[in-house]
């Protein structure tokens, strides 16, 4: 069973894969720079309230969870726009020598069709020479059979027509030629 189209098929997948994951790899980095950037902006803002803090000072909480599920919420619609665009597949057309992979496979394949379409090539061509010899010796039998023919019915024919010393004559001619 021939696995080649098979494995282009999967080849393409493991393409869209990869990308997929180089895409989500990003993100994920994308994520973490906007947490630590978040971070970062807590800390000051903490220590900013702790600036600010007076004798009956008013404690000052910053809740990041509204914040942090419109960026996920964003991050969200980011997937789904990246999920949602066409990825471009480029399919390639080669004429391999020296095959990328499994070249004894690529090789035993390729070889064994060749001689196998060579030894038919050569078996039809030697198959059609001696059709055409053949028909033309037997063409060449049949007209010597005719020319022998009209031969043989015109002896018969001047032989029976003869007297006894004309047909011993020929009798003698006959019996030369068989020699």
């Amino acid at each position: 069973m021939d696995n080649k189209p098979f494995q282009a098929d999967i080849d393409n997948v493991k393409l869209i894969l990869q990308e997929y994951s180089k895409d989500l790899q990003d993100i994920s980095k994308g994520n973490d720079d906007i947490i630590a950037a978040l971070n970062v902006l807590t800390e000051k803002v903490s220590q900013y309230a702790e600036k600010q803090q007076q004798p009956n000072a008013v404690t000052v909480r910053t809740d990041t969870r509204p914040i942090e599920a419109i960026f996920q919420k964003g991050l969200d619609n980011l997937k789904l726009a990246v999920d949602g665009q066409p990825k471009s597949v480029v399919r390639k057309f080669q004429i391999l020598l020296f095959p990328e992979q499994d070249a004894k496979l690529f090789y035993k394949i390729v070889f064994g069709r060749f001689f196998l379409l060579l030894t038919i090539m050569l078996a039809l061509y030697y198959s059609y020479r001696f059709g055409v010899q053949y028909s033309h010796v037997q063409q060449q039998v049949r007209l010597q059979e005719l020319r022998n023919d009209h031969i043989y019915k015109a002896w018969y024919y001047f032989y029976n027509k003869q007297n006894g010393k004309t047909r011993k004559l020929m009798d003698s001619a006959y019996a030369r030629s068989i020699r």
